[in-house]
């Protein structure tokens, strides 16, 4: 195992978690999202207003290939990362995959705080946030449940239990 790509929805923990997760690994952490920032010289927000999701998609993909160069690292994805194209399947073939599980109101509580600056949020009110997570839950379950791993209501603890 030479790299472990934490995936789930917004919220989940993924870069909350991770940094933590690959120090007691004795690992780099890294957040996919930075790469596509590096890489286009611009914001996630900015590449989705500018230039649309199919574009940022793209991006998405191609930076997650360039992963590939890691070695010994934990990886945060963007929720949407294993729902295009084949990603799911690129990343269980090329490192661990786990699925950071949590409850859609535990999200919906974490992502009230963040409608302004996530560009997928912008401007929904309380209740719309409640029905987006919990539909577009219910959507990228499909792809989430292709990881080699789940750990739900996670925590560095469980993770690395998980792992052993």
């Amino acid at each position: 195992m030479k790299r472990i790509f934490l995936i789930g929805f917004m919220g989940a923990g993924k870069s909350t978690l991770g940094p933590p997760l690959a120090k007691a690994l004795e690992w780099s952490f890294t957040e996919l999202d930075h790469h596509i920032e590096m890489a286009e010289g611009a914001s996630i927000p900015d590449i989705f207003s500018k230039k649309g999701e199919t574009y940022f998609r793209e991006a998405e993909r191609k930076a997650l290939r360039r992963t590939i160069l890691l070695e010994e690292a934990v990886i945060a994805c963007g929720g949407g990362t294993p729902c295009f194209f084949d990603n799911i399947e690129w990343m269980n073939a090329n490192g661990m995959v786990i699925w950071l599980k949590e409850d859609n109101e535990v999200l919906a509580g974490r992502l009230a705080k963040e409608t302004t600056s996530r560009p997928l949020l912008k401007g929904l009110t309380h209740h719309e946030l409640v029905q987006y997570v919990t539909g577009l839950s219910a959507v990228r379950e499909k792809f989430y449940s292709r990881a080699g791993s789940v750990v739900e209501s996670p925590t560095v603890e469980k993770i690395l239990d998980h792992i052993k």
